[in-house]
């Protein structure tokens, strides 16, 4: 097969390169035919990272006077920042001149305001900022002149994004090779014909057609031809006249017509008709001039999975060659016997490749590597801190627990990991750091024994949530967030009996641990909401407490022994009076200025009055509560879930990737009849070997032979795909007979010889083998991929009920974006975030409108939003987000829009918002995405890809992760994270998901993003404990795969 590929490759590559420009918009996932190079640095001019002050860094800490907000707008990037001095700034938003740092305003508290209230007068800065600290400098996404796409690169909605802020609207690119595809059979039928005794519908075409759409090839339809050689020639004459690759599928056996017709009457070279695999043996590919004009014919088999192989194998690598792609085959993962979930292992006698269709997980990787694949218990991680005994007791022969207890460990939960493990003397302070430091990694279970001091129970007792456990002989357990600490015996022999009474419990306990608190705050919450109680759970140590407010008063819960309730008033008990003072009144302190807009990104600001100069220490309190991208993306599948979808029918051939809306079953068989799997002879297998009788070749569609009784002694010449006539029971290859007797004239055989007994039923599919009748074709909820259109057409289902897709409208926010084709003005920058999501959304098969650009002010959103809600189901918004953006503000107070969410602990999306409303009686749903070029895509595939599925009730909303050793990496030192929060960053992993390359902070390089085909995340530091020999952490990594076809 690799020497077909190779002869393919010749020949396509000898062919001369015919280039054109087409409009940016209409460049996505073509090559471009030139270096593309930088004429301008990314960003032009220094932008800022965060939302904040612009300071200088020379100033240090302390008190500034602040000057009026910059924006792009309003032309105060030409002002000079002057010493003691400080500029409130957005991220995104261009530094003043002399500005030199940015500091974000945490790290900030505002000093004194206007008389009104309306602007900041003086903010102080709580430490000494860095130089060019949270500062995009002039060129760190996109150098001037650097190259930006390389000549034989494919465009992706990444590089469209790139070349629309370069301002490249006109792109030069390898023209695409025009294609037909034509079935040739006197059998085949249209879908929407009735079926005719001897007929089959065509599915191979439709299948065809779709799969090249799947690859971002269109293709025409170039109907049915009947299988002689008249028929074919013309056919393939029309198709020459506007196509430059012809793509048949017929039975394309040993006596096909089309050889025959491509030399006699087109001089073609066949450059192979046989290959040494199956299925596809018979693939043929051409070449010819036809009108002075180069064409390319492939004639592929007629079943309806190896049409499909083939075109995959070959078909597609050539027209990827055709327009000069780098990358134009597809790489084989190698995967081990153990990912196969079949008992009897799939194998291979013949001495020829074997292909088969296989559904594969969206892990790829072994199990070892990926508990995924197979159904395992959760991994537990345990700790085992041992008392350190005494000389004396080492000296009468005594050991450890501690071996016997990892031994049992590893008996009980195969799949544990010993996470820590350490043996400390008799000190209680020890005792207590070490326990700490095991809490902070989050250990499932910590075991303690050996000879530890009684004061150990104390300190536990006192400082965790105390369970009796009646089995163990030291009956002791505390939990302390989600992880579950356990006293045992410090003999072996006990160790052993007390693991064995428990270990049954444990992985329910831990559940519980984990789940029930969410069972149990739903709970709470449900009872205080049907109160009218707004529900505000706490963040304090404890995690057991849970807030509601209604008017002006406050509901608390507390657990029920006294000795908790009083541990836990202990902890709250100092909030109390500033909770009260602001439940009370912060709603008769309504601050315009910065005080709204701090409040509106949910910052708690209470002025008093004074005839002068107003001096605060503001408390910031974020209204909404920052969240885990886990309960981020589950509040998204609740919402979508929980909205009516309605269906819509739509013709076949407009159905691909489309949900079905219902259970599509069949309600014929397929085949309708018998028919051979090859080419060769009808017999009947009772006459075994022997002389045969040769009757006229069978051919689907004619009356005869197929009425006629196949009569013993006598054979039926018959191709791959046609009926079996009557009375004949087996097909005999033809290479298992040879020709006895000719026709004077040599035209038709006479006589034939058997040379081997066929089996009943050899080489024939029988009735209803594909599909049989009333079976279930398509499950309601699945998607039509291009192989079911093919069974639909088969079927004669010419429209499909499928669930309809929400209308999407894509805005960007900002007063310094432009549109790609203006010419840069100081302060601006062309807008590449609506070119990438809408091209990112494209991708996924999802249609979106361009909503436009809309300044960053209340009454430009409102209006932006309204058009926009008019026509779409769905708005994404790409603006700056941060704690001063003014959707917010608007969606609330406009809208009346309900705030899921705006923050989120991520890195790059922590400002991602999300949240529903009702616009003139329609529900819609809105998405406000980070600015950032790549922290605008990851989070578009994380959340909105995810909702949009849910919208349409797609059963695979989200994407898997794959889990990588750190060893997959090309690159040292390995990436890592010192936050508290998952980072996100694009990388592009090779086709066998063994290699990955990354960069530093790529959220904010601009140049990356044409490379990447998947998504690393990377865990924080604390949640890793083990160690190397070196001492360093030992990460493991996972990495989401966001191209279904990820060539490049």
């Amino acid at each position: 097969m690799l020497n077909m590929l190779l002869i393919i490759k010749n020949i396509c590559f000898d062919k001369e390169e015919i280039t054109e420009t087409v409009p940016l918009e209409r460049s996505l996932n073509r090559i471009v035919a030139e270096d593309i190079h930088a004429e301008e640095s990314i960003p032009s001019f220094a932008t800022s990272i965060i939302d904040g002050y612009a300071v200088k860094k020379s100033d240090g800490k302390g008190i500034r006077v602040v000057k009026n907000v910059t924006t792009a707008e309003d032309k105060s990037i030409d002002k000079v920042l002057q010493s003691g001095e400080a500029k409130t700034i957005s991220m995104g938003d261009p530094i003043p001149a002399e500005a030199d740092a940015v500091v974000p305003l945490e790290d900030t508290s505002v000093v004194e305001y206007s008389i009104d209230g309306s602007e900041v007068i003086k903010v102080e800065i709580k430490r000494a900022p860095n130089y060019n600290e949270n500062i995009r400098i002039i060129g760190s996404d996109v150098s001037k002149n650097s190259l930006v796409l390389k000549k034989g690169e494919r465009i992706k909605h990444f590089s469209l994004g790139v070349l629309a802020m370069l301002g490249k609207t006109n792109i030069l690119v390898y023209k695409r090779p025009s294609i037909g595809v034509i079935s040739i059979g006197n059998y085949n039928c249209e879908p929407k014909e009735k079926l005719a005794p001897g007929k089959i519908r065509d599915a191979n075409r439709f299948t065809l057609i779709n799969l090249l759409k799947n690859y971002r090839y269109k293709s025409n339809d170039c109907g049915i031809a009947k299988d002689n050689p008249d028929a074919i020639k013309q056919a393939l004459e029309q198709s020459f006249t506007r196509n430059d690759v012809i793509i048949t599928n017929s039975s394309m056996g040993e006596v096909d017509m089309l050889k025959r017709v491509l030399v006699e009457d087109f001089q073609a070279t066949i450059h192979f008709s046989r290959v040494n695999m199956k299925p596809g043996k018979y693939t043929t590919f051409a070449t010819l001039m036809y009108n002075e004009t180069w064409k390319m014919v492939f004639g592929i088999t007629g079943n309806p999975f190896s049409c499909a192989i083939t075109c995959v194998l070959f078909v597609i690598p050539a027209l990827r060659l055709m327009e000069k792609s780098l990358y134009e085959r597809f790489v084989p993962i190698s995967v081990p016997p153990n990912s196969f979930n079949i008992r009897s292992l799939p194998y291979n006698n013949d001495d020829c490749l074997e292909y088969r269709l296989v559904k594969v997980n969206r892990t790829l990787t072994t199990a070892k590597e990926v508990p995924r694949i197979f159904i395992m218990p959760v991994q537990i991680s345990f700790g085992i801190l041992t008392g350190k005994y005494d000389s004396s007791y080492a000296d009468k022969g005594n050991v450890l627990s501690s071996p016997k207890l990892i031994e049992e460990i590893l008996k009980e939960f195969p799949s544990a990991e010993i996470s820590a493990i350490k043996i400390v003397p008799d000190d209680l302070q020890e005792i207590k750091s070490t326990l700490t430091e095991w809490f902070d990694l989050k250990i499932n279970v910590i075991f303690t024994t050996g000879n530890l001091p009684d004061m150990i129970f104390a300190m536990i007792t006192s400082s965790l949530k105390i369970i009796p456990i009646a089995m163990l002989s030291r009956p002791l357990s505390g939990i302390r967030d989600n992880t579950m600490i356990v006293n045992l015996p410090g003999s072996p022999e006990m160790v052993s009996e007390c693991f064995g009474i428990i270990k049954e419990a444990l992985p329910r306990a831990l559940e519980l641990l984990t789940e029930q608190k969410k069972s149990v705050v739903s709970g709470h919450e449900a009872i205080l909401s049907d109160s009218g109680a707004s529900v505000v759970p706490t963040t304090s140590s404890s995690k057991v407490l849970l807030s509601g407010i209604r008017d002006n008063t406050m509901i608390v819960n507390l657990p029920g022994s006294p000795e908790m309730v009083s541990e836990c008033l202990g902890i709250i008990k100092e909030a109390l009076p500033r909770a009260l003072e602001l439940l009370t009144e912060q709603k008769k302190s309504v601050v315009s200025g910065h005080g709204a807009i701090l409040s509106d990104s949910g910052a708690s600001v209470v002025p008093t009055t004074s005839s002068s100069k107003v001096k605060l220490a503001p408390l910031r309190k974020y209204r909404y509560p920052i969240i885990d991208v886990e309960f981020a993306s589950d509040c998204i599948k609740d919402v979508c879930s929980d909205k009516e979808v309605t269906t819509e029918t739509v013709p076949l051939e407009r159905s691909l990737n489309r949900i079905v809306a219902e259970d599509i079953h069949a309600e014929e068989s397929i085949p309708s009849f018998p028919t051979s799997f090859i080419d060769g002879y009808a017999v009947k297998s009772s006459n075994g070997k022997g002389i045969r009788v040769v009757k006229n070749v069978a051919t689907a569609g004619d009356k005869q032979p197929i009425d006629e009784v196949l009569q013993s002694g006598e054979a039926i010449r018959i191709s791959m795909g046609e009926p079996i006539p009557a009375g004949a029971d087996a097909v005999v290859p033809l290479e298992d007979t040879s020709v006895v007797e000719y026709s004077i004239d040599g035209s038709e055989v006479i006589k034939v010889k058997i040379k081997r007994a066929p089996n009943y039923n050899e080489n024939i599919r029988i009735i209803g083998s594909d599909v049989s009748k009333n079976s279930l074709v398509l499950k309601k909820g699945e998607r039509i991929k291009h192989f079911s259109l093919g069974v639909l057409a088969m079927l004669g289902k010419t429209n499909i009920l499928v669930y309809k897709r929400p209308s999407i409208g894509v805005i960007s926010i900002g007063n310094y974006i432009c549109e790609p084709k203006e010419k840069l003005a100081p302060g601006k920058i062309r807008d590449a975030n609506r070119f990438t999501l809408i091209n990112l959304l494209k991708n996924y098969r999802y249609k979106s409108n361009d909503c436009g650009i809309a300044k960053d002010n209340p009454d430009a959103i409102k209006q932006a939003l309204e058009q926009s809600f008019t026509c779409n189901d769905v708005i994404i918004i790409s603006s700056a987000m941060g704690e001063l953006d003014m959707l917010k503000r608007v969606l609330v107070e406009d809208f009346q829009a309900t705030i899921h969410f705006c923050r989120i602990k991520m890195k790059p999306g922590k400002y991602t918002t999300f949240a529903t409303l009702m616009y003139n009686e329609t529900w819609k749903m809105v998405f406000g995405i980070t600015g950032y070029p790549s922290s605008c895509a990851i989070t578009c595939i994380l959340f909105v890809i995810r909702a949009l599925r849910l919208m349409e009730k797609s059963p695979y909303d989200g994407f898997v992760p794959i889990s990588v050793p750190p060893n997959s990496f090309n690159i040292r030192p390995l990436p890592y994270n010192n936050d508290d929060c998952p980072e996100y960053r694009l990388v592009k992993v090779n086709r066998t998901l063994t290699g990955m390359t990354t960069a530093e902070d790529v959220s904010r390089l601009l140049s990356n993003l044409d490379k990447a085909n998947g998504l690393l995340i990377i865990e924080p530091k604390k949640k890793y404990s083990s160690k190397d020999s070196n001492g360093d952490y030992l990460y493991s990594y996972n990495v989401i795969l966001f191209h279904e076809n990820y060539y490049q």
